[in-house]
C-alpha cells in the first residue's frame, strides 16, 4: 500500500502541468523543425526527439525533489540507463 496516495496524485497531477507548460513554452520559443528533430537515434528501436529531452529534464528533476524523497523508487528506462542513479540509493552513477 502506498502511504499518502492522495498526495503523490497530487504530485502526479502537477507533473503533467509542469512538463506540459515546459514543452508548450519549448514550442513557442523554437522553431517546430528543431524540436522535431531527432536527438539521439543510437538506442534499438528507439528514436529520441528533442522535444523528449525537454519533457525528460522536468520528468527527472521533479522525481527527484518531490518524489523519490518520500516514496522510494527506482526508474528504470529504455535508452536512458543514467537515470535510474538519481533514485536508486546503490545504483552506480
Amino acid at each position: 500500500m502506498i502511504a499518502q496516495v492522495d498526495e503523490l496524485l497530487r504530485l502526479i497531477v502537477k507533473l503533467q502541468a509542469d512538463i506540459r507548460d515546459t514543452v508548450v513554452a519549448a514550442c513557442e520559443q523554437s522553431a517546430i523543425e528543431d524540436l522535431s528533430g531527432v536527438a539521439e537515434d543510437e538506442q534499438a528501436g528507439d528514436t529520441i526527439y528533442t522535444v523528449d529531452r525537454v519533457s525528460e529534464a522536468v520528468l527527472v528533476a521533479f522525481f527527484r525533489e518531490h518524489v523519490a524523497p518520500r516514496w522510494p523508487l527506482c526508474a528504470r528506462c529504455r535508452g536512458r540507463p543514467r537515470w535510474h542513479a538519481g533514485f536508486c540509493p546503490n545504483a552506480a552513477a
